[in-house]
């Protein structure tokens, strides 16, 4: 057999994106949850902590403690990407990706990979995003990229949520396992225009990638033989052996571009978590996430709709749903849109102490959660891979009735970002 030798070795170039600017906000004071409760039953998610004041008859009251979030960030965020790839003497290609943050982070080194590709499909391998994740479409941004109301994939997120709000943003896309190691698999592109993908993540320690060597120590997607292989593993109160997948279609009919993606993962309960006092024994069960994605594109502009269901791994009302809806409009150099999102998370049960009505503890039903988030902004291209853009965001949490769960604000922010 002809043995299959590099034209060239791997080079490695440089490229990533710099995103800077200016947030100014209005946003209402939150309160933090006392701990342990000071004024309401034990388990009961209304607690938060108190100052005394003095009212207008001089008597002294106790008041939630609030805190002021600012009125205005400098923000930056940026990324510098190593990558590298040849080309086999059979046409097949592989290459590398290292994405380093260009500030100090605990995530230093974010996504690491590498990967195979030929017209057997694209095999990757290291610390990537899920393929329900890299196949789905999410609402457009009006800002092209780094605004949207998809926090998670637009990088900025200029208001705060109140502390024991469950939802902090709003995203449809997979969060089951981050961009822990894992092994991907796409297919090729098939007629008409569909094309699935596979994951499979051995062990995800902590929600996005966060991995603790045994109990001492954290690394993205797992640190050689300390997670996620099955020889010197933690065994930790959540999950494990995450298998994803997914597909998407995409087609141009009658000058309309048209997208569809729909996926899935489900991750195996690693080890149960129980807690006697918080009167529930077992408190998780496997973890399941479901994405659905459709954009439409004609004449320059670009509608968007997609939602996401997450039963977040835990016993109870604990479902999490979330939806995005966004158009846009460029021509030439100029883009403008909006889009809105929202959230509704179950708050699970809490256990009400005995008291008045009720002669033993039971668990009662929390409030659910809620964030409804909108933007509307655009973008000016100055040059190639140079634009200016400005976006106004408003956003409603709500909760159980206190300033630990809820809180509204509007914030403009406005920037330049650099890619090359």
């Amino acid at each position: 057999m002809q043995p299959a030798y590099a034209a060239e070795p791997v080079r490695l170039q440089l490229g990533g994106y710099v995103a800077s600017g200016l947030t100014l906000r209005m946003e209402d004071h939150v309160a933090t949850a006392a701990t342990p409760s000071v004024n309401r039953g034990v388990g009961d998610d209304r607690n938060y902590t108190v100052v005394g004041t003095t009212n207008a008859a001089g008597a002294v009251t106790s008041v939630p403690s609030t805190t002021d979030l600012g009125r205005s960030d400098q923000f930056w965020e940026a990324e510098v990407w190593f990558v590298g790839e040849t080309t086999l003497d059979n046409g097949v290609k592989i290459g590398v990706n290292v994405q380093m943050e260009a500030y100090t982070s605990n995530d230093q080194i974010d996504e690491h990979y590498i990967y195979v590709q030929g017209g057997f499909g694209r095999l990757v391998a290291g610390a990537e995003n899920s393929a329900p994740y890299i196949l789905h479409f999410g609402a457009p941004s009006p800002t092209g990229t780094y605004f949207g109301v998809e926090e998670t994939v637009r990088f900025f997120f200029p208001l705060r949520p109140p502390p024991s709000n469950k939802v902090s943003s709003v995203s449809t896309f997979s969060q089951l396992t981050g961009d822990a190691n894992k092994l991907t698999y796409y297919t090729p592109r098939f007629a008409p225009g569909i094309q699935f993908g596979l994951s499979y993540t051995p062990d995800d320690d902590a929600p996005q990638g966060v991995q603790t060597i045994n109990g001492a120590a954290n690394c993205k997607g797992g640190c050689a033989f300390d997670a996620g292989n099955g020889i010197s593993d933690n065994d930790q109160a959540n999950h494990h052996h995450f298998i994803e997948g997914g597909f998407n279609f995409v087609r141009t009919i009658d000058g309309v571009n048209l997208g569809f993606d729909l996926g899935g993962g489900y991750g195996f309960l690693e080890k149960q978590s129980r807690s006697a006092a918080g009167g529930q024994d077992r408190l998780g069960k496997d973890r399941v996430v479901v994405t659905s994605g459709l954009s439409l594109a004609y004449a320059g502009f670009t509608g968007g709709l997609s939602f996401a269901w997450d039963n977040l791994g835990l016993q109870g009302p604990n479902n999490r749903y979330d939806w995005a809806l966004g158009l846009t409009y460029g021509k030439g150099p100029w883009l403008l849109g909006g889009d809105v999102g929202f959230v509704v998370a179950q708050d699970g049960q809490a256990r009400q102490a005995a008291g008045p009505g009720n002669a033993t503890p039971v668990l009662v039903r929390r409030s659910n959660d809620r964030l409804i988030y909108a933007e509307i902004g655009g973008a000016y291209q100055l040059g190639p891979g140079i634009k200016l853009f400005s976006a106004v965001n408003l956003a409603r949490w709500d909760g159980n009735g206190t300033a630990t769960e809820e809180a509204s604000g509007v914030a403009w922010s406005t920037g330049m970002a650099l890619a090359f």
